[in-house]
């Protein structure tokens, strides 16, 4: 039985049917089991707490038990738990999910919970890692857990030894001279971490507690920001991300049908602890970067427009840029997403640069292939637009050693398709052409 109208047709709704809305939200009566009291309007749709609980579960169930692609086997989930009350939940849904004949019918074989301790740049203690441990111990079926500081992405950095990594990544955030810049590299940084423990631990697919919410303010933010090519990667529910060594972690976001008021509401009924965690852009104003200013935007709109979240979101979806399916686009040394080589031809029309450097006669291997100085011009041709721009008001040597590793990966690549072109462009008059049949 469907208890919901369809998506972005609230605000459409006859004033009679509001009113009888508001009739039943006074009456406090279920309108599934037409029994128990009514706690929580759902679009529209008043339910109480088992039945929001039963709705919850078969929506989380739809999603971890579609079935295994085909080039990837079943294996061990990641679970990215920053400790919100979106990550806790999907914690413990999926830890209660994942035991007994669960793992019979599902692509997952088991799960892994990692947190990225951003203590570093939040400015707290031990105290704040405490509770985690804590509240991941308290989830059930829970049997392998790992806690990354981030500042180990650059703990292989060939710096020298008098600085450490948190000094480093200090240092680097510092170079930004914008925080929309900053919470960029620290994103970019937590989705390498991820991608490292995945790889690390063997598991093929990684879990993000996106909400819908969230998912609506990060595609405007992306856009926002220049990267709307992207886009369709950001609301899919499953993406397949490719490293520079040709690795491949599936992203899903199992918490993309619930709104921030369901997970609310759902933590306070499964009484699910959350810990204390003080984050890096706690307590900053709205207008200090796009992010902040997008989410506050959103936000307010939800208030008078609740079918804002899903408007987003069904136009999102309806956004095809084709970028897996062309050969052309590739991959961002920084952030991983998609760049689209038109707009490395209108960089190089509407702005004064130098020559770009020529890698021809690069080397083969990847470890000494970035012959060339490893500059923001060097960079800039192997990010997206808007790591561009994140990366023009940064300082390039600051960043972490996976970014060189993987512009040293990218030189390769193109090094191979300039070498492949050239061999056909040489033996191109030899080849035979298939002539029409007559």
């Amino acid at each position: 039985m469907s208890c919901e109208l369809p998506d972005g047709e609230e605000d459409s709704i006859l004033p009679e049917t509001r009113s009888r809305v508001k009739d039943l939200l006074d009456s406090g009566t279920c309108i599934k089991c037409k029994s128990a009291k009514g706690i929580i309007s759902v679009h529209y749709a008043i339910f109480c707490g088992d039945c929001l609980k039963e709705s919850a579960t078969k929506r989380f169930k739809s999603t971890i038990r579609q079935q295994p692609l085909q080039h990837l086997p079943n294996g061990r989930v990641l679970v990215a738990y920053s400790g919100g009350i979106s990550s806790s939940l999907m914690m413990y849904l999926m830890s209660a999910l994942l035991s007994g004949n669960m793992y019979k019918t599902s692509r997952f074989t088991g799960l892994v919970v990692c947190h990225i301790d951003e203590s570093a740049i939040a400015g707290t203690g031990s105290t704040q890692q405490e509770d985690v441990w804590k509240c991941i111990l308290d989830a059930r079926h829970v049997v392998e857990y790992v806690v990354k500081s981030l500042e180990d992405i650059f703990t292989n950095d060939a710096a020298p030894m008098s600085s450490s990594p948190r000094d480093r990544l200090l240092e680097s955030l510092a170079s930004a001279s914008k925080q929309s810049s900053r919470e960029d590299l620290i994103q970019c940084y937590q989705r390498q971490l991820l991608m490292q423990v995945a790889r690390e631990y063997e598991c093929p697919y990684i879990a993000l507690g996106d909400t819908s919410t969230r998912l609506a303010i990060k595609v405007i933010s992306s856009v926002s920001k220049g990267r709307g090519l992207g886009v369709p990667d950001l609301v899919n529910s499953e993406v397949t991300m490719t490293g520079c060594d040709g690795s491949q972690v599936v992203v899903i976001k199992p918490m993309k049908e619930f709104s921030s008021k369901e997970i609310a509401m759902l933590v306070n009924l499964y009484k699910i602890p959350i810990p204390t965690i003080a984050r890096y852009d706690t307590g900053l104003p709205a207008k200090s970067s796009i992010d902040r200013l997008t989410e506050d935007f959103v936000l307010s709109l939800l208030k008078d427009f609740p079918s804002t979240t899903s408007t987003v979101l069904k136009t999102a979806l309806k956004v095809q840029t084709g970028h897996r399916t062309n050969p052309g686009v590739s991959m961002c040394a920084l952030c991983g997403g998609p760049v689209d080589p038109s707009s490395r031809r209108w960089r190089q029309f509407h702005t004064v640069s130098i020559t770009p450097p020529n890698y021809s006669k690069c080397s083969s291997s990847t470890e000494s292939c970035c012959r060339a100085p490893f500059t923001e011009l060097a960079l800039a041709s192997l990010v997206c637009y808007g790591c561009a721009n994140v990366i023009k008001e940064s300082d390039v040597d600051k960043l972490p050693p996976f970014v060189k590793h993987n512009v040293g990966a990218m030189q390769k690549q193109i090094v191979g398709r300039e070498r492949d072109e050239r061999l056909k462009s040489q033996i191109s008059e030899f080849l035979i052409e298939d002539a029409d049949d007559s």
